[in-house]
């Protein structure tokens, strides 16, 4: 069952072509409003474009971060990660 997931995962991603090498240099962000910001839990709206794949196109959504074990841990689904249980890594 675990490969069927991974594999409808990689076919929903499609094909993504490469300009350059990723670097965090090349991740713009055109515009940014922090929506939530606490101790534990960043909550970012943001524009951004990645320079280095073919499309450059700009991207906006939310994206949100957790403290975990003294890391930051990307979220998703942003109203409801700042209230929700963090289950271990391991």
């Amino acid at each position: 069952k675990s490969q069927q997931f991974f594999d409808a995962g990689v076919g929903a991603f499609g094909v993504v072509t490469f300009s350059g090498l990723p670097s965090p240099s090349g991740l713009i962000f055109d515009e940014f409003e922090i929506l939530k910001s606490t101790d534990d839990c960043l909550a970012v709206w943001s524009v951004t474009r990645a320079q280095f794949l073919a499309a450059d196109e700009a991207r906006s959504g939310v994206e949100v971060l957790r403290m975990d074990q003294e890391e930051w841990r990307f979220m998703s689904a942003w109203q409801d990660d700042c209230d929700a249980q963090l289950l271990p890594l391991s």
